[in-house]
């Protein structure tokens, strides 16, 4: 079941959800918070961008990601989980 988080993208996501289980890790570990942000340019012309904050609820390390058309952040976030940053 994808979980709903306001201004996260569907695909975001469920992108999130799959990775999470593949590290034997659950949502529930996580506080997430998304933001979307002003376009510079009329919205017809740029790209949807925003910010997702996570926060491992145990030891309090978050860390915050680009979202948006273009951005790697479920990748980057996978890193991190990898560097034990947010355990």
């Amino acid at each position: 079941m994808t979980m709903g988080i306001r201004n996260l993208r569907r695909d975001e996501a469920e992108d999130l959800e799959g990775l999470l289980k593949q590290h034997g890790r659950r949502i529930e570990e996580f506080e997430l918070s998304a933001t979307t942000a002003e376009p510079d340019s009329p919205p017809d012309v740029s790209a949807l961008r925003g910010a997702v904050t996570i926060k491992h609820r145990e030891s309090g390390a978050q860390k915050t990601y680009n979202t948006g058309h273009g951005t790697s952040w479920v990748a980057e976030f996978e890193n991190d989980l990898h560097a034990g940053f947010l355990r």
